[in-house]
């Protein structure tokens, strides 16, 4: 419930109608790049919000909305996973890898590092679900669990693809380097290193199947898991 009010409050401010009475030309750049955000127009979004932040790098709350500007740019839609049950029962990559692409480009995977980028440049503390003091420090820590875990889901849709005979495509598999998988098992970490039940927990159970599979490196690993689970 804590995740998905924090999320909510994302997708309402960022949705926020009020000036649209007033006529463009009087909005602040601010109000610009909230009404480009609650039009879907991720582009101008981002460059608006990329200004606000070069403009004023303290102002963090700005992060978050700049932040998910990335992520929907590069095809996650937060609006319905905060109405789904997400971290709940079931894979990890199975509930939030249904709200991504199942084949993502380069430009959609940099989008979505942008976008936890752009969350971990807010200094640690204000970033933070024991942080009671800053409005935007719990909201944002969810929204990096979320990020995070979406960008490992993208990173490895890159090799999972599935052959119409059922199969994952092993050729594409074993494309990945140590840096790819090292990438991928990173995030999942990082999420389930800030503990608590939802994405964290969701993010360690994958890490422990991962572990559980046979294999003598961390690809092996990974590619048995994969084999096993996405299908």
């Amino acid at each position: 419930m804590r995740i998905l009010c924090c999320l909510f409050t994302l997708v309402l401010f960022a949705c926020d109608t009020s000036s649209k009475a007033k006529l463009y030309a009087t909005l602040t750049q601010e109000e610009k790049a909230r009404e480009a955000l609650d039009a879907l127009d991720y582009e101008t979004a981002i460059e608006l919000y990329k200004e606000l932040v070069e403009a004023e790098p303290e102002e963090y709350v700005r992060y978050r909305y700049l932040a998910a500007a990335y992520a929907a740019s590069a095809g996650f839609d937060i609006i319905a996973v905060a109405k789904s049950n997400v971290g709940g029962s079931g894979s990890l990559l199975d509930a939030l890898g249904s709200f991504l692409p199942a084949d993502p480009t380069a430009e959609e995977l940099e989008r979505m590092a942008l976008a936890k980028d752009t969350l971990l440049s807010i200094p640690a503390e204000l970033r933070s679900k024991d942080n009671s003091e800053v409005a935007y420090a719990s909201g944002a820590a969810v929204q990096l669990e979320f990020y995070q875990s979406a960008y490992g889901i993208m990173y490895i849709n890159r090799f999972a693809q599935v052959t119409p005979e059922g199969s994952l495509d092993p050729s594409r598999l074993e494309s990945m380097t140590d840096d790819d998988v090292s990438n991928i098992l990173n995030n999942f970490s990082q999420v389930a290193a800030t503990g608590g039940e939802g994405v964290p927990a969701a993010a360690q159970t994958v890490l422990t199947q991962i572990d559980q599979q046979e294999g003598a490196t961390q690809k092996e690993k990974l590619i048995n898991y994969l084999n096993a689970t996405k299908k």
